[in-house]
């Protein structure tokens, strides 16, 4: 497991997220790309890399952040900033990096699957054609 994607979407549980993920990256000796998905410019543009930090500044410099906290700790990691609709470009990105394993927070507490994992979650555990590791991120 060469390459791990994280998703993180600044809420409460990010930073147990990263733990999470940093504990896996050192494991296996893994590179990390911290990532998010921006809403696209009202001209429908899209894209992905460090290259959109002009477009999303906040974004980008908060997955700056949270890969420099991965360095820190020695994991190889790299902001990785996409814009599109989350799950089909999440998915899509995972494919074009040849990344080995998704890494995603879930916030609901329903017994059902469906509401159990978040609707972002879950398109990409339904179309992803690699392993997604969840993980729980509330308290509750």
């Amino acid at each position: 497991m060469k390459k791990i994607m994280v998703c993180v979407d600044f809420a409460e549980g990010t930073q147990k997220l990263i733990a999470e993920v940093a504990l896996l990256a050192k494991a296996f000796k893994s590179t990390v790309y911290v990532s998010t998905v921006a809403t696209p410019n009202e001209d429908g543009d899209t894209g992905v890399g460090l290259d959109m930090s002009k477009q999303y500044p906040e974004e980008s410099e908060a997955l700056s952040a949270l890969a420099n906290r991965l360095c820190t700790e020695g994991v190889d990691a790299q902001p990785y900033l996409i814009t599109g609709i989350p799950s089909p470009a999440i998915n899509k990105e995972v494919e074009k990096l040849g990344v080995d394993l998704i890494v995603m927070g879930t916030h609901g507490k329903g017994l059902v699957v469906g509401t159990f994992i978040g609707s972002v979650s879950q398109g990409v555990v339904k179309h992803s054609k690699i392993p997604v590791h969840l993980v729980p991120v509330n308290d509750g």
